[in-house]
This record gives C-alpha cells, structure tokens and sequence, in this order.
C-alpha cells in the first residue's frame, strides 16, 4: 500500500530553516489555535469544538458536502451531458480518492478543514501522463502557500520527519472559504472567537452550578460571633452534608444558625436566554439556520421547510460551488477547460433523497410536463427499467399544444422529410480526431517515460537526452505514425501534413522539458515530473486547435 508520505516525498524538497516542533501555522504567522477571547478563555480547535453548536455546524455541512455524489461529466454534441465514467478523475472523485480512504470520508475531512482552519487541501497525485492517479489529504497545519520571485504560486507541506515538500498550485485542490486573497481565508474560528468564547464561558459555568448543587449561592448566618476555625468547620459540614449532586438530605440547622439565598439566581441573570443568543450568534457565522443547531425559538412549523431551504441555499451550496470549480480548475486538462467538453457537478437532487414526498412530487410534474421520461426517474431511484421500452416514451398533457396552433392541426413533421446529415458530426471527422488524439498521446508517454529514465541517471544523462533526442530524434518515428491519420484527413477532404504536425509536437514537448533542465541537481525528478503535465497539456491545446481545423473544413464544405 502506498502511503501518503512515500507520493508527496517526490515533490521537490528544501530543509527548512525554522524550528522543526513549531507548527507551520505559527512559524509563518498563521496562528489561529490558541487565540484568547474577550473572556479570557482560549478557544482552540479542540475547545471550539467542545462547544456543541460549533460541533453541529461543522459536522453537519461536512457530512452534507460529503454525501452528496459528485461526478465528472461529459457535454454531448446535441446538449445536455453524460457520467464521463472513462475520465481519470472520476473514481477518485465519486468512490476512492487513495487506497486508504472513502470519496465520503476524503470530503468530509477537507470540509471540516476549510471550515475550521484556513483550508482544506490535498495533493494531486498524477501519472507520467499527468492524469489524476489519487488524491491525498494534507495536514493543514503543516501546510501553507506562498508565490516565487517569478510570481508563481507554491504549495509548502512539512511531513512528519521535519521534511518539508514543495508542490506547484495546479497539483493541489485547495478548499478555501472567504478571504483578502487567493492565498488564504479568513480562519473562522479565529473571526468568531469573542461568540465562541461566551459560549465556552456559560458552558463552563452551568458545569460548575450544577457541581454546586443546581441551587442558589446561600449564606449561612450564625447569631453570634464565632471563631475562624468555627466558621469553617460549619462551612466544610454543611457542603458535604447538603450540596453537590449527592447532597439529598434535610437541612438540619443548629445553633440558632439562618440560610439566606443570593438575591441573584441563574434566571434572573438570564443564562437560558443568553444561551439560546449564543447558538444563533454562532449559525449566523456559519450560514446555518438556528434551529438546525438546537435553538427553536424563531422557527415556527409553518416556515420550516423554508428555513430548510435556507441552509441548502445560504450554507451549503456555495461549498458545493467551491469544490465544483476547484475540482474544475485542478483535475480537468487545460483541453477539457478550453473546450468546455466536461464539467465537475454534485448531484443537488440527492439533497432531497430523504423526502420521500418532495422527491415524489418532483419526479411526478417532470414526467408530467415531458421533460423526463419514467425509465430516467426510475434509473434515479434505482430501479430497472419499465418492460417492452414502455419507460422511455415522454408524456405530456393532451390538452397543450404549441402557440398558434389549432387543436387538430397536425404539428408533426412532413413524412418526406429526411434528416439533414449536417445535423450530426461526419464520422470521417469523428475518426480522425480519435486517431491524432490516440497517436499524440502515447507519444508524449512514451516521450515522458525517456525522460524520466534519463532524469533518474543525472543532470547530465538528463542534457544528452534533451539534445540528442527532442526534437529530432523522434521525428522521423512520429511521422511514420501519423502518416494513417493524415491518408484519412485526404480521404474526409481534409488537407493535414503530417511532417508539420509532428514538428509543431515535437517543439512543444522540447519547450515543456528544456525548461527543467533549468532545475538543480536534487530537484531535477521532480522537474520533470512537473514538465509532464506541462507537456501533456501542450498536446492536448495542439489537439484542439486540430479540432477546430477539422470544423472549419465541414462547415465550408457544406
């Protein structure tokens, strides 16, 4: 099994100059553990926590984040879009982000960090083809970003031996709230400390009402005057007699001794009131309705549901919207962005899974107005389709028809009318693309694979390769293998040559891979590494742009 040290160990690595037992949090002027509140009590990770409507907050926005399926997708020609199942991202996304966690369990513990610290982050472990192979959590103590003299943005980790890890932004997902800059959030513990710190005060001291005996403070008054020692012999015999939780006996005073109460009580002080303040002071920070952490008090059964849709809207979405344009922007190819192909999105519906009833009426009016057939309702609820393909013939009311358009008019199309061909893709088109995808693709593995053999063997096995190799050296054996696709191209009316293809190719991967050569000796793997991506992303825009060509080409011919 691989753990999570033995992968982020291939980052580049630098020994830091600070104290090894400071966290990096403090060392860096991030400290937001140990922050003092206007009470004087220090709230903590730990101690926040230990207050029960900041545990019910974070818990319930991470486990929300957490079950709701999110999956990779793919736009479809005509509209609309399908589970993109083969994409490198989607496993780890919807099942397993590494060997050792759950999709459920991954989110859930990011979530808690971004809403407890200054972020939740991860570390994209890719493949030499720089496709999304795992994803692992970073301790967000130990982790902190910073930009380069040339402006790039790094991420900084220290591992447990002291080590500290180097990885640029794009292979870190970075989970953040609200902040003054793309670098950090504002800490929400450290924001909210003065409310959570109220709290952990009347909480601490209910306990030690309670210890008291759940009754008033009471003054014992003796009618004469007696001696120092006297005093606290009566004092020590009437605690252990008659307060705390086991003091359940009679009051027997002698002596002419009187019990007088305090004029102040704990409802006079208003402590249940100022409770309840507290539980909503502490939702407004995190977006939640207050009755969702345990105050009822300004929800009545007539605007519940709305107060539910509330927290969907104001508290939860927009950490849906978060990773979804994360996930979007870390583990798509610039390809894939570029040409809007895919998209990252939850399941929202799943937010209503629960509901039996709304899901119900849900599923009832959109089968009804025609926009979803019964077989897809059933596919969402887990069930085979309908027999005979009855499921998948959409309904609609008989009574609609379109504007201007007489009841028994015939609105169908005309029988003679054949389907335009101009209305799908030419599979000529279609099969060319796969093929210069498929051939630009294992040549920049097999590409990738030789320079990591040659990075592995020194700086200088590592220039003999560059130069004796990129670009020439592979020309001659990239234009052979595009010598298929570009006969096809003839074929479909396109005009493509395949010495220029291969190289404009090869002048990108040399680009990509001489700019590591750049890199000192100890960093030079991981250099490469880095070009990897760089080079894959290269090939994937030259694609593109292929693709664009081949549009151009249709479109004038038609």
């Amino acid at each position: 099994m691989r753990l999570f040290a033995d992968v982020i160990s291939g980052l580049s690595s630098r020994r830091s100059v600070e104290d090894k037992s400071v966290p990096l949090s403090q060392a860096y002027d991030l400290d937001i553990w140990g922050t003092p509140s206007d009470t004087g009590i220090s709230v903590t990770r730990e101690s926040a926590l230990g207050y029960s409507p900041v545990w019910r907050a974070v818990s319930m926005i991470a486990r929300d984040v957490a079950k709701i399926p999110l999956f990779v997708y793919r736009r479809l020609d005509g509209g609309g879009k399908e589970r993109a199942r083969e994409h490198p991202a989607y496993h780890p996304l919807r099942y397993q982000p590494n060997e050792e966690m759950s999709a459920y369990h991954f989110r859930m513990l990011l979530q808690s960090h971004a809403l407890m610290g200054e972020g939740g982050y991860a570390y994209i472990d890719r493949d030499s083809m720089g496709f999304v192979r795992s994803l692992l959590p970073l301790n967000p103590e130990q982790t902190y970003c910073t930009r380069d003299t040339a402006g790039r943005l790094w991420y900084i980790t220290r591992l447990e031996d002291g080590e500290e890890r180097r990885a640029p932004a794009a292979s870190v997902l970075h989970i953040r709230g609200l902040g003054f800059d793309r670098l950090r959030q504002y800490a929400l513990i450290k924001m909210a400390r003065n409310s959570i710190g109220v709290g952990l005060a009347m909480q601490k001291y209910r306990g030690r009402f309670y210890k008291s005996g759940a009754a008033p403070r009471v003054v014992l008054e003796h009618p004469g005057n007696p001696s120092e020692r006297a005093a606290r012999n009566i004092r020590q015999s009437f605690e252990a007699t008659y307060m705390g939780l086991d003091g359940k006996q009679l009051a027997i005073l002698e002596e002419g001794i009187t019990l007088k109460p305090f004029s102040i009580s704990p409802e006079d002080a208003q402590l249940i009131e100022g409770a309840e303040f507290q539980v909503r002071d502490v939702a407004n920070y995190f977006g939640v309705p207050a009755h969702k952490l345990g105050d009822p008090t300004r929800t009545s059964y007539a605007s519940l549901e709305q107060e539910n849709q509330a927290y969907l809207d104001d508290a939860l979405d927009g950490w849906l919207a978060n990773w979804e344009y994360e996930c979007w922007d870390k583990l798509l190819t610039p390809r894939e962005k570029l040409a809007d192909t895919h998209v990252v999105e939850f399941l929202r519906a799943a937010m209503v899974r629960a509901d039996l009833a709304t899901r119900t009426e849900a599923y009832n009016k959109s089968i009804q107005s025609g926009w979803r057939s019964r077989d897809e309702v059933r596919e969402l609820e887990n069930l085979p389709p309908m027999p005979d393909g009855m499921g998948k013939v959409f309904l609609q009311p008989l009574n609609m028809t379109p504007v201007g358009v007489g009841a028994n008019d015939d609105v169908s199309a005309p029988a003679d009318e054949e389907p335009s061909e101009s209305s799908s893709p030419p599979a000529a088109r279609s099969a060319l693309c796969f093929l210069l995808c498929d051939t630009a693709r294992r040549f920049c593995r097999r590409i990738a694979d030789d320079a990591d053999r040659a990075a592995r063997r020194g700086g200088a096995a590592y220039i003999a390769w560059l130069d004796g190799k990129l670009p020439e050296g592979y020309r001659h054996a990239l234009g052979e293998a595009l010598a298929a696709p570009c006969q096809a191209a003839g074929l479909a009316g396109m005009k493509l040559d395949g010495d220029d293809l291969a190289k404009r190719f090869l002048e990108h991967q040399h680009a990509a891979y001489t700019e590591a050569a750049e890199a000192r000796a100890g960093d030079l793997v991981n250099a490469v590494r880095t070009a990897h991506t760089r080079a894959a992303g290269q090939v994937e825009t030259m694609m593109l742009a292929i693709e664009q060509e081949v549009d151009r080409a249709d479109a004038n011919s038609e």
